[in-house]
């Protein structure tokens, strides 16, 4: 009999890893994710296909702008240059994810960035070619060292620009919770920070797809976001041991890692930034315009992962035509140049393409957390509404800095609108004698100015009934998976192995 139970158990756990791997969850030799104790939206499964159960044709073609370094006039005009007026078919604006170093940047642009409907991500201020976490900077306000050992404090670089942007700029805690390394750098410290001083989502960690990938076998198979609640099944180490490593057991609950996809045609690689620059060691792309068509149309017809294109001043501007000769700062170059202008032409082509949608970093996280299909996204995304908007539960941040989150303030209406407030009640008119109906049921005595008792009834209800208000049904989100295809998997096997006993 205990042999017969152990059986049945063994074959309902393969029936369940079956059912897994159908869905795309993803299980390395290092990364193992229960997708029954790891649920949105605080926590996702690592896996290569769609979120919430939905078919590729069912969700949004997303495309993800983004923009690292400084955010100041210089690179905020040229982009905004480059959007002009282009609006989305559903009245949206074409959003920026800026990751931004408080180095070079200017709080009035990021606050009207902000306002625009772009988002403020964060960014460090060194770009040494070692590791931009340990050097430091003679200026006092770029010293990350820590005051206390005098030596360099990858926290306190992390947290850096922050603390610039909020405490000088006054952008809250809530509309900063986004992250990316220079030169892509990524390791357990600098993920531990990010984790512990209350960010969203990190996107340093490069993607590729190829043949017997255990995270993005194909086109069609490629890694989506995951929270790093089970840890890491990335190549952590793509770009060598010295930028980028992960630690066997390293785990960091509530953060996002949204994979910085490698643009590819076939199996070769283009890189994630800085397209077309032979002197960086990147393939030569002669047509800049009909490359990222070509790279869009082919997310369209292999699953729908996102489409990023990440931008920097130095990639959209001429090198070595200076507006003022005198001038040797790298903000003095003419603009835009031939890349920029055929990212121009590319969003023309993408804004006409009806699945396309164009939406922040952490928009696009939201989404995860609530993954609603196409013909619902426009009335869900609510762009009209400025500043970050996924769901911070899981974030540690305090409840003063959370104070002012966008989920908070939804969940507060979802609420009133669940438990409206009683409606008031007009108080009654008194009747006179002559207006009182005579039924029968309790007396009751009025007094009358005559100084006489006049006797009347009033009916009283029968039986003691009550009316009560129903209690609010609570609606499914929409686009959300059914729960546990494996989970009725396993107990259909489990069911017929007991059944044989």
């Amino acid at each position: 009999m205990t042999r017969h139970l152990l059986l049945a158990v063994l074959l309902a756990s393969a029936a369940a890893l079956a059912a897994a791997q159908e869905d795309g969850l993803i299980t390395t030799d290092t990364y193992k994710c229960d997708p029954t104790t790891c649920q949105l939206p605080e926590c996702q499964c690592a896996t290569n296909k769609p979120p919430g159960g939905l078919s590729p044709d069912q969700i949004p073609q997303f495309v993800l702008l983004s923009h690292d370094n400084a955010l100041d006039g210089l690179p905020y005009k040229l982009v905004q240059g480059i959007l002009g007026k282009k609006e989305q078919s559903n009245g949206c604006p074409v959003p920026v994810t800026w990751f931004a170093m408080f180095y070079h940047s200017d709080c009035n642009v990021a606050q009207d960035a902000i306002a625009k409907g772009d988002e403020v991500a964060m960014q460090t201020n060194r770009f040494d070619p070692t590791d931009p976490f340990t050097a430091t900077d003679p200026a006092p306000k770029y010293n990350s060292r820590d005051p206390k050992t005098g030596e360099p404090s990858v926290e306190i670089e992390i947290t850096m620009s922050r603390k610039h942007w909020n405490e000088v700029c006054n952008i809250s805690y809530s509309n900063m919770v986004g992250f990316r390394a220079p030169n892509y750098y990524n390791n357990p410290p600098i993920r531990k920070a990010l984790a512990k001083n209350g960010y969203l989502y990190d996107s340093t960690i490069i993607e590729r797809w190829y043949t017997n990938s255990p995270t993005s076998p194909s086109q069609d198979r490629v890694l989506w976001p995951y929270t790093m609640d089970a840890g890491i099944p990335q190549e952590c180490g793509f770009m060598g041991p010295t930028v980028g490593k992960c630690q066997e057991g390293e785990k960091h609950e509530g953060l996002w890692e949204v994979p910085l996809y490698q643009m590819q045609e076939g199996e070769t690689m283009f890189g994630v930034g800085s397209l077309g620059d032979t002197e960086a060691g990147l393939p030569a792309i002669a047509d800049m315009n009909q490359f990222l068509k070509d790279q869009l149309d082919g997310h369209l017809k292999n699953g729908r992962t996102p489409m990023q294109l990440s931008m920097h001043y130095g990639w959209l501007t001429n090198k070595g035509d200076k507006v003022d000769p005198s001038c040797n700062d790298a903000g003095c170059e003419l603009y835009p140049n031939d890349n920029a202008k055929a990212v121009g032409k590319f969003l023309d082509y993408a804004l006409k393409q009806e699945a396309v949608r164009f939406v922040t970093y952490s928009d696009f996280i939201r989404w995860m957390q609530d993954p609603v299909p196409l013909d619902k996204f426009d009335e869900w995304i609510d762009c009209k509404t400025p500043g970050v908007k996924a769901d911070l539960s899981a974030v540690k941040l305090t409840d003063e800095q959370k104070s002012d989150a966008y989920y908070l303030r939804k969940m507060e209406e979802a609420v009133a609108v669940a438990s409206p407030p009683p409606a008031p009640v007009a108080a009654p008119t008194p009747a006179t004698s002559e207006e009182m109906p005579t039924t029968e049921g309790t007396t009751t005595e009025t007094q009358q100015p005559t100084g006489e008792t006049t006797t009347t009834e009033t009916e009283q209800p029968t039986g003691g009934e009550t009316t009560t208000a129903p209690a609010p049904v609570e609606v499914p989100k929409d686009g959300a998976a059914t729960l546990g295809k494996a989970a009725v998997a396993a107990a259909a096997v489990l069911a017929t192995a007991l059944l044989a006993l």
